[in-house]
């Protein structure tokens, strides 16, 4: 599931449940990362170790949505 959530638009597991959780998600980590200078990361642990690890916000698919939530703050 981890693999297929990094080939899919969706910012996290829960913001494939409906259109308004995807924008509220994605919004959330747009913010983070453009206007307050963090990150977000999703990590996959086994046993206490990371086995993968992935930007949700910069997956090909995800960055084509940037320039719609972009002009929310222009």
């Amino acid at each position: 599931m981890f693999a297929q959530l990094k080939n899919t638009p969706f910012v996290s597991f829960y913001s494939g449940t409906s259109w308004n959780e995807d924008f509220a998600d994605y919004l959330t980590y747009y913010h983070i990362e453009k206007k307050l200078g963090g990150s977000v990361n999703v990590e996959l642990l086994q046993a206490g170790q990371v086995i993968d690890r992935y930007a949700p916000t910069k997956t090909p698919v995800a960055k084509e949505r940037e320039k719609f939530v972009q002009r929310l703050y222009d």
